[in-house]
């Protein structure tokens, strides 16, 4: 989709307002801050291309939003909300939710959050498939110390993101250190605790932007040369989310050096390998380490990975040339393709009814009728002839005039008001409360004068067309009001091709 053709429509973005989280550190609430921030820039650059934007955010309650989406669901949902209410557990719970309203939201679906949550499961999928992740055991609460020989050791929670229970006390050479960086884990974050063998060689990290068969960025690369002596290389809660600190500053984000040809193609390979293991979707990174051979190891797989515009999955779609902005409308493009127009059977909008198009949308007043649409235009005239018109006929007038739109509202007739100047958006928005006529409809009125068209011989129409036409077309159409002739050929493809670049690809 271009630029251009989101003017007009709706998002929503939707996060959690409570900077606050229900278990962990204090200071794992700094995360949430900083998605805070996101949200503040996405709204300004989405309003800025000519969205509307809803606010969604999940503050006490989450019954108000819920309620909201139900009633006027936006087009499409910017999903930014990884701690809803505070608790990461929920976070599937955020797509169900809106799959099950049929309001599709950008970003992994309830199972790919879920398998993604649990890190253990993950790996046990990716060596399944033969994928090399470092060696792991889990220890849940309560259970004696595993009999682990693995030296050095890194230990994390095992089902949280963000680097949160990750600091320097988290790479371990004992089973002294181990036992009491297992207690700290099931003590601060009462969950198991996740013990895998640390590799000390290159971080690197794959980006994916995409749908079925995803876009893989630039590579990217952490450079630990600035680590104080005596810290652990690797990527603590602190380097992430504590600007201007010692880890900060000792793991920079570059570009990836060269890599072998093998290593390149593999970290692809193991990249789009676990995209579709996990059935993650629109935007993911995957972490890896090199050990001493160069071989890489899959250490993470991120559903939803930080999108500030600072972060790594912008800085690689930077390096592939495009900029934030756009990285946002392709996610959200992605999102738009799944939309879903129907809930257990059932079209949550109202049928479109009879309208009275204003005389200042001919175009989009042709549109609707070759969709179907009972959509006769305005003639000349003055308000007062326009009020018994609209009284006696029981149409719907479609108008971008605020005045006159407001003054019938108080009269009690209906009145659908435009904003859009373009077409696309002028579409967008009557489809916003309206269903669709369903595709049969199509091609079943006249867009010059909105007849109902009827069936027509060769013989009665033959003198009206081309004579290629006749001679390679075998239905035709014709209108009994103004005589226009109609026949398929190129018209319904281009057509649909059209109607997808105004409303999504769901509408072909």
């Amino acid at each position: 989709m271009r630029r251009t053709d989101w003017r007009g429509r709706t998002v929503g973005i939707l996060y959690s307002a409570r900077a606050a989280l229900v278990r962990g550190l204090e200071r794992d609430a700094l995360s949430e801050a900083d998605t805070l921030r996101t949200v503040e820039q996405a709204r300004r650059i989405l309003r800025t291309l000519g969205l509307r934007v809803v606010d969604l955010g999940l503050r006490g309650d989450a019954r108000a939003v819920l309620a909201r989406l139900a009633r006027r669901p936006p087009d499409v949902v910017l999903n930014l909300c990884d701690a809803p209410l505070g608790d990461v557990t929920l976070e599937p719970h955020v797509p169900a939710a809106l799959e099950l309203l049929g309001v599709p939201c950008t970003g992994a679906g309830p199972a790919a959050l879920d398998l993604c949550r649990h890190k253990p499961a993950v790996k046990e999928r990716l060596a399944a498939a033969g994928i090399p992740t470092p060696a792991w055991t889990v220890v849940v609460r309560g259970a004696c110390l595993p009999a682990w020989n693995a030296w050095p050791a890194l230990v994390k929670p095992a089902a949280e993101d963000a680097s949160c229970g990750i600091d320097r006390r988290s790479v371990v050479r004992d089973r002294r250190a181990l036992q009491a960086r297992i207690a700290f884990v099931h003590r601060r974050y009462r969950e198991p605790a996740l013990v895998e063998r640390f590799i000390g060689g290159r971080e690197l990290n794959v980006a994916l932007v995409g749908g079925t068969v995803p876009r893989v960025l630039p590579y990217g690369e952490i450079d630990f040369s600035a680590m104080p002596a005596g810290r652990p290389r690797i990527v603590t809660f602190d380097a992430k989310w504590r600007s201007g600190g010692a880890e900060d500053r000792g793991t920079r984000p570059i570009p990836a050096r060269p890599l072998p040809a093998a290593v390149h193609r593999a970290l692809r390979d193991h990249a789009l390998a676990a995209w579709h293991i996990t059935g993650v979707r629109d935007y993911a990174r995957v972490d890896f380490r090199l050990d001493e051979r160069g071989r890489p190891f899959v250490l993470e797989v991120n559903p939803n990975p930080d999108l500030s515009p600072e972060a790594g999955l912008a800085r690689a779609w930077a390096r592939n040339g495009g900029d934030w902005p756009g990285l946002l409308l392709a996610i959200l493009e992605q999102a738009l393709r799944r939309r879903r127009r129907w809930t257990v059977g059932v079209e949550t909008r109202s049928p479109l009814p009879p309208l009275l198009v204003d005389r200042m949308l001919g175009r989009l007043a042709r549109w609707l009728r070759l969709l179907g649409a009972d959509a006769e235009a305005r003639t000349d005239g003055d308000d007062d002839e326009l009020l018994a018109r609209l009284r006696g006929s029981g149409r719907t007038l479609v108008t971008r005039h605020r005045r006159r739109a407001a003054r019938l509202a108080r009269l009690g007739l209906p009145v659908l008001p435009l904003a859009a100047d373009d077409l696309g958006g002028q579409l967008r928005e009557t489809f916003a409360h309206h269903a669709l006529p369903p595709p049969e409809r199509r091609f079943t009125r006249c867009g010059r004068c909105n007849a109902l068209l009827r069936p027509a011989p060769l013989a009665e129409v033959a003198a009206w067309v081309p004579v290629h036409v006749a001679r390679t077309q075998t239905r035709f159409a014709r209108c009994p009001s103004c005589g226009r002739v109609y026949w398929p050929a190129t018209q319904p493809q281009r057509f649909a091709r059209d109607l997808a670049r105004f409303l999504g690809p769901s509408t072909e």
